[in-house]
C-alpha cells in the first residue's frame, strides 16, 4: 500500500513499478485517460498537446468543473498544472524518482494549495484527495504494469 506524506496542504505519494519510465511518462501525458487511473475525475481534456501553457478542463464525477494550465514541462521527466481557486492556487506535479538497481522506478504525485486562502482550500480539500491518492497511484502502476 502506498502513503501519504505531509499535510493536506502539501503532500506526496510515491510508489515503484516495474513499468517502464516511458509507460509511465505515456499515461501521465495523455490527458484525455486520466480517468482511467484518476478515478476521481469523470473527464479530462486539454486544448493541445501538453506543453507549458497550455489549458484544460477536468470534471469530477459529481460534476465539479475546473480549468488548469500547464505551468512545468519537462518532456519524459516531469510536468505541473495549477488550477485557480479564489484566493488559492491548486498545483499538481508529476515526477519521476530514482531508479533502482533492480529495474524498479519511482514516481510521484505531489499537490500543494499556495497563496493567502491556500490554507482554507487545503482544509475543505486537502484530507479528501490525500485519502484517494494511494487510490490513484495503485491504479496508475496497475495499469503501466499490465499494458506496459
Amino acid at each position: 500500500m502506498s502513503e501519504v506524506i505531509g499535510t493536506p496542504k502539501d503532500f506526496s505519494c510515491t510508489l515503484t513499478t516495474t513499468a517502464s519510465e516511458q509507460r509511465i511518462w505515456q499515461l501521465w501525458t495523455d490527458v484525455a485517460g486520466w480517468p482511467q487511473w484518476d478515478t476521481p475525475l469523470q473527464s479530462a481534456s486539454l486544448e493541445a498537446t501538453i506543453g507549458i501553457g497550455i489549458s484544460g478542463q477536468l470534471v469530477t464525477r459529481s460534476g465539479q468543473r475546473s480549468q488548469f494550465t500547464v505551468t512545468e514541462f519537462a518532456p519524459t521527466s516531469s510536468y505541473a498544472f495549477c488550477t485557480l481557486l479564489p484566493g488559492a492556487t491548486l498545483t499538481v506535479r508529476r515526477f519521476f524518482g530514482r531508479q533502482h538497481d533492480d529495474g524498479r522506478l519511482e514516481f510521484t504525485h505531489h499537490v500543494r494549495f499556495s497563496g493567502p486562502l491556500g490554507g482554507v482550500f487545503a482544509a475543505l480539500l486537502g484530507r479528501g484527495f490525500m485519502r484517494q491518492l494511494p487510490e490513484v497511484m495503485t491504479k496508475l502502476r496497475q495499469l503501466a504494469e499490465s499494458s506496459g
